[in-house]
């Protein structure tokens, strides 16, 4: 949300900066992009930035571990922008102490499939998905994985994870 209201039409149009010499095509879109990257971070400040990434995620963190029933696998002071939340337990995936990479893979390629790209980690035999906050990130985006997942545990009681990703 921070960055929505920074963004601007001007910023926008440097997505499709590309230019054509003798040599080929050349794109301009590099340079344009950290240029506007540095002025965003000078307009909202680093300070201002890292603030809204650490409450952005720690909201994140709160409303799934809420609706899951989970936790985080390290406290959340030592998470800057990123965190590993402990999915729910989901039938045909393994549970808790017994899952494994194979598993992490199904969940994510399910996931993908409804548009979510989330990282889906086997760590010591628990799945885990990884978030990440950025400017780009609001809370809303959270909630829809959030939710995906517990769509997909009811899902899950009537046919398995493998069986629903298949």
């Amino acid at each position: 949300e921070l960055l929505r209201r920074w963004s601007s039409p001007t910023a926008q149009a440097t997505d499709s900066a590309v230019t054509s010499s003798g040599t080929g095509a050349e794109t301009t879109a590099p340079v344009l992009a950290t240029l506007t990257t540095l002025q965003c971070w000078r307009v909202l400040g680093p300070a201002r930035v890292y603030d809204y990434m650490r409450a952005t995620l720690k909201a994140a963190v709160e409303a799934m571990s809420k609706r899951w029933k989970t936790c985080t696998l390290v406290p959340l002071s030592m998470c800057a922008s990123m965190a590993l939340v402990q999915l729910p337990i989901l039938q045909g995936v393994g549970s808790p102490g017994s899952s494994s990479s194979d598993d992490a893979c199904a969940v994510q390629d399910w996931l993908y499939e409804q548009s979510i790209e989330a990282p889906i980690k086997c760590i010591q035999k628990t799945l885990y998905v990884r978030i990440s906050a950025h400017i780009y990130n609001i809370v809303k985006d959270y909630e829809i994985l959030a939710e995906a997942v517990l769509r997909l545990q009811t899902e899950n009681r009537k046919q398995g994870v493998k069986e629903i990703v298949s």
